[in-house]
């Protein structure tokens, strides 16, 4: 009994020390963001999705993200399982999401053409191609004819 007692305790302890650690290494980066471009209010027209795959820097936020764009801004909203562990939603406006070039992105981080890398600061934000069309100075997923909605 007092062996299995033992065992519990040391699960749980090893349990709450990596989401302590997980969750402080997401804030520390996600939340650099956060303090920079805080939540602002979705502008109509807008496009959605949900659980879209984005990384920060070396940080992989696999289906974790629901993204909304709109005219101004960027709007990236962590699933309710990031925010427990503190991330909180941001908006990016345009003007400060800068291209990479992709030649040179995706030879070095072998990335599908489904992918994108920005920088928006010192941060390097990699996420689905159709968040940065406009960017990348492509059609705007915005487009009626171009919607990711309706595709």
């Amino acid at each position: 009994m007092g062996t299995a007692i033992g065992v519990i305790c040391f699960i749980l302890f090893d349990l709450i020390m990596v989401w302590t650690i997980i969750s402080w290494g997401f804030r520390r980066q996600w939340n650099s963001l956060a303090k920079d471009f805080p939540r602002l209010e979705v502008v109509e027209p807008s496009v959605t999705k949900s659980f879209q795959t984005f990384r920060v820097n070396s940080m992989n936020l696999g289906n974790c993200i629901h993204v909304t764009l709109d005219d101004r801004s960027l709007h990236l909203n962590p699933a309710r399982m990031l925010r427990w562990m503190g991330m909180v939603p941001v908006s990016i406006p345009w003007e400060f999401v800068k291209p990479i070039d992709t030649d040179e992105a995706n030879s070095i981080f072998r990335l599908s053409s489904k992918f994108r890398r920005v920088k928006i600061g010192s941060i390097n934000l990699t996420g689905p191609a159709w968040c940065f069309q406009l960017v990348f100075g492509e059609e705007t997923p915005l487009a009626e004819e171009k919607s990711p909605i309706s595709q």
